[in-house]
């Protein structure tokens, strides 16, 4: 809704559209189920790194999925990067086929 307000201060819109939206204050809400310390260890202990980084940016620092997405989709290019410009780390095909 805060978009609408800056849009009406803008002049881009006469008026906000959401301002008529609202919950009932007897809506019910919907509970939400909620892990405990030892549920969430033991989500951290089955699963591999990769999947084990993803959720604990979800959970202990409060990602949305499409900002871990994008914080997991930085780190596999820095590190493909970081490979492809260390030589030690390049493979030397000739080499390689020089060891077979």
């Amino acid at each position: 809704m805060q978009i609408f307000r800056m849009a009406v201060e803008e002049g881009f819109i006469l008026r906000n559209p959401a301002e008529l939206l609202f919950v009932p204050r007897d809506a019910k809400r919907a509970e939400r189920p909620v892990m405990n310390r030892e549920e969430v260890q033991k989500c951290f202990s089955v699963l591999e790194l990769s999947e084990r980084l993803m959720v604990k940016l979800g959970v202990l620092a409060g990602l949305r999925p499409g900002e871990i997405f994008h914080v997991m989709r930085r780190t596999r290019s820095t590190l493909m990067n970081e490979i492809h410009d260390d030589p030690k780390l390049v493979a030397d095909p000739a080499r390689a086929h020089a060891r077979r």
